[in-house]
């Protein structure tokens, strides 16, 4: 293989694969990923806007889904949020239709085999280094059985997740605008309801949903140093303080015994974005660039927008080979304009949001959400 591209895009989840398939018919491309998933990729909402991104690029959202191991669709939402009483949101009542309930994991593997059908080459190597040589990228990767290669590139996208790898080897900050986790387990009950659940205690939130297998994701949402260390690492400790909550229980209909059980760990999910994400020779998109608190469901699709936008903006500007400094500085303009709206926007809807649960405003973690930085 030809190791010199014009594009490199670091990681190979949702934002990296939209990125390619947008890119690929004008830049040479490689997707790096990293050889083996160690993470365990929690159910997620896909919300139905996103199908706009999807049909841009010709692929059949409904006909992925297809798959019952990929998603299903969202039926709708009872929420407990500010109120004893549900507030029931019906997917019937949005113009474009039902969103879904997704098992990450074999949805982005869906969407590795799209765009590797359109000719763009994916990689699985862990990046060792990234630095700057000649004005362009040169990158030293690991195989999985410890072989070393050398890739160089004149512009990077980073989709590399929270990890944020560009950030991480450049030394730019990410802010965090708090310490939230989620606490995840699976469960199956037969009697359970179809609909979502969101429900709000004193130090949280407790968010259940179907997922695509006909089991059941729980998720507490807390913030880490509010919490019993134990209640992030034993996962008997966590089935039972979910099975403490006697009034959520009967508003899932919860009456059996939880025999199939699987405690599927801890993961950060604070609201946090780069000081610095975007240069003339790279970017960093999705999860890299911005995080958002899972109760916006807008992670995924903020991704895919910024995939999709970014990419245009890149073939639009010919960045990639430009020599002109008010090209590329009109570029790094733009981009940062996308950012700051998309986090403005979603920290004003965040702010209101949580103020809308009142019934806790002595307790720390509402407390600390009530009030717009």
């Amino acid at each position: 293989m030809n190791n010199y591209f014009d594009i490199i895009i670091i990681g190979g989840g949702i934002a990296g694969c939209i990125a390619a398939m947008h890119l690929h018919s004008f830049y040479k491309i490689l997707v790096i990923e990293k050889p083996e998933n160690t993470n365990v990729l929690h159910g997620e909402t896909l919300v139905a806007s996103s199908k706009r991104i999807f049909s841009e690029l010709g692929i059949d959202i409904d006909e992925i889904m297809q798959n019952p191991l990929v998603g299903k669709p969202t039926i709708g939402m009872q929420s407990y949020w500010g109120t004893p009483h549900p507030i029931m949101q019906d997917s019937i009542q949005n113009p474009e239709g039902h969103g879904w309930s997704i098992n990450k994991n074999n949805f982005v593997n869906e969407l590795q085999k799209t765009t590797s059908k359109r000719g763009i080459t994916i990689i699985r190597e862990n990046i060792i280094s990234v630095f700057e040589e000649s004005q362009q990228w040169a990158l030293i990767t690991k195989t999985k059985e410890g072989f070393e290669n050398n890739y160089q590139a004149k512009f990077i996208i980073d989709a590399s997740g929270r990890r944020s790898l560009m950030a991480q080897k450049m030394n730019i900050q990410r802010l965090k605008k708090d310490q939230l986790i989620g606490i995840h387990g699976c469960i199956h009950i037969p009697t359970i309801k179809e609909l979502s659940t969101i429900y709000t205690v004193e130090n949280g939130w407790w968010y259940i949903t179907k997922l695509p297998n006909n089991k059941h994701l729980i998720s507490f949402f807390t913030d880490s140093d509010l919490c019993d260390k134990k209640l992030t690492k034993d996962g008997d400790f966590f089935k039972n303080y979910f099975l403490a909550e006697k009034d959520l229980m009967k508003i899932l209909e919860i009456k059996a015994e939880i025999i199939q059980y699987e405690f599927l760990g801890t993961k950060a999910s604070h609201s946090s974005y780069l000081t610095f994400p975007i240069e003339s020779n790279w970017i960093a998109i999705g999860d890299a660039c911005l995080t958002f608190d899972p109760l916006s469901s807008q992670g995924m699709f903020n991704a895919l927008a910024m995939a999709a936008q970014y990419s245009k903006l890149i073939i639009k500007s010919n960045v990639v080979h430009t020599l002109s400094e008010d090209i590329k500085n009109a570029f790094i303009a733009e981009c940062n304009r996308i950012a700051e709206n998309i986090w403005s926007h979603y920290e004003y809807h965040h702010y209101i949001y949580y103020r809308m649960e009142k019934r806790w405003p002595n307790q720390l973690f509402w407390n600390r959400r009530h009030y717009l930085k």
